[in-house]
């Protein structure tokens, strides 16, 4: 990683180096591309420092080199569940910018909750449905809330996903009744079980996604509701922002 490489394309190599910085939470690693302009240093990139880096590499030659970097799994006390992720930087507008960040698979029922919630908020219903259930159906994600002490965190999350489900049949224009049963009668969680009557009400008498929405979110602004939703969202700082009552059903 280190060293003296043509990186831009031009008749001038690079300056390639990696720092590091490390505190009580994480040590952070930052790739460094220098270029001589005859005059000065420019920093090229990329622009950010990413937490316990394991891998980082260039690979191609010139302008058209590629540069990979995995990391930013945090491990300090308070920090929760984390995972890393692989982050692409190509050279475009004369600098080394991200391309791409991909997480890597979820260890935990939270983080492939996530991943099914980030389907959700692009509108990508089918997606997000399938993901849903995969993340409801599978044996090997860990409940990172009974790991900690802290409670069955699994029991949540699966209401949780019924209810996204049931927004999501609905928000495809699909007949929605058959996933909001499996919410009433499935979850095991109170709270999502009336946001999904006050949901249906809103839905079938005002005719809409987002007068079920509104129902929903009148429910859970019930102090104890907001409470319950940002306790039980609380999956530590690597997790930050927590979710809160309006993040449900935000249609």
């Amino acid at each position: 990683m280190h060293g003296v490489v043509h990186r831009t394309g031009d008749s001038r190599p690079e300056l390639v180096f990696v720092t590091n910085e490390c505190s009580a939470r994480a040590c952070t690693s930052r790739v460094w591309v220098q270029h001589w302009d005859g005059t000065t240093w420019r920093d090229l990139g990329p622009d950010r420092g990413i937490d316990n880096i394991d891998r980082a590499a260039f690979e191609g030659q010139g302008a058209k080199s590629v540069l990979t970097i995995h990391g930013g799994r945090l491990t300090g006390s308070g920090a929760g569940p984390s995972r890393a992720a692989t982050n692409v930087y190509v050279f475009e507008g004369g600098r080394y910018q991200v391309k791409s960040v991909t997480p890597d698979l979820p260890e935990y029922l939270y983080h492939a909750i996530l991943d099914a919630d980030a389907k959700f908020d692009s509108a990508d219903w089918s997606g997000a449905i399938d993901a849903y259930r995969a993340a409801l159906e599978s044996k090997v994600l860990k409940d990172w809330r009974d790991e900690s002490g802290k409670g069955d965190g699994r029991s949540f999350l699966a209401a949780y996903a019924l209810f996204r489900i049931a927004v999501a049949t609905a928000a495809a224009n699909q007949k929605p009744e058959t996933a909001f049963d499996a919410v009433i009668l499935n979850g095991k969680v109170e709270l999502f079980v009336n946001a999904a009557v006050a949901f249906r009400r809103g839905f079938q008498e005002k005719g809409g996604v987002h007068p079920g929405c509104v129902d929903a979110t009148t429910y859970l602004s019930d102090p104890v509701a907001v409470a319950l939703v940002r306790d039980q969202f609380d999956y530590g700082y690597a997790n930050y922002p927590t979710k809160s009552f309006k993040d449900i059903c935000p249609l």
